[in-house]
C-alpha cells in the first residue's frame, strides 16, 4: 500500500461507507488479524534521538542559528 493510499484510507471515518482497498478489506475480514497503530517512534533509540536532536536544536537556537541559517530548517524554498 503506497503512502498516498494509506493517508486517504487511515485518516478518515469509514462508518457507513465501503473501504476501497480490497486487500485491507480482506485482512480486516479475518478473525485472526489485529490492526494496530505503528509505534516504532516510541523505541528507546527513537526517543533518545528525539531528545538529542531537540537539545542540539535548542543549543543552535541559543547561538543564533535559526530559520534559513539552521541546518535542520523546515522552511520551504520558493520555486523560481
Amino acid at each position: 500500500m503506497c503512502t498516498k493510499t494509506r493517508k486517504s484510507t487511515f485518516f478518515q471515518d469509514w462508518s457507513g461507507r465501503q473501504i476501497p482497498d480490497s486487500d485491507l478489506v480482506s485482512l480486516l475480514g479475518n478473525h485472526n488479524v489485529v490492526l494496530t497503530a505503528h509505534q516504532a517512534f516510541f523505541t528507546k533509540e527513537a526517543v533518545d534521538k528525539i531528545i538529542s536532536t531537540t537539545l542540539e536544536n535548542l543549543r543552535d537556537f541559543a547561538n543564533g542559528m535559526t530559520g534559513f541559517n539552521h541546518p535542520n530548517n523546515c522552511i520551504p524554498v520558493a520555486k523560481k
